[in-house]
């Protein structure tokens, strides 16, 4: 976890990288990587978690639009 500036707040950053079973409780042991990325904004009231997920494949194609979400959020 990263503790970072994000819209002039304070925020936490992390991400990890989970291999996921495409049919659980069968026999089959096929899976996907998928990698995903948190942003928790702590607020008066609580907190709130940005969170993106995409296949590993696809993480990077996907994640420059996440970023805009991202450093546009300022939050309630």
């Amino acid at each position: 976890m990263e503790k970072i500036k994000l819209n002039g707040r304070i925020a936490y950053r992390f991400e990890s990288e989970i291999k996921e079973y495409t049919s659980p409780g069968s026999k089959s042991w096929d899976f996907i990587m998928l990698k995903e990325k948190f942003y928790v904004i702590p607020s008066e009231k609580g907190f709130h978690v940005l969170h993106f997920m995409s296949s590993s494949s696809a993480y990077s194609k996907y994640l420059p639009i996440f970023k805009e979400i991202v450093y546009s959020f300022r939050g309630v």
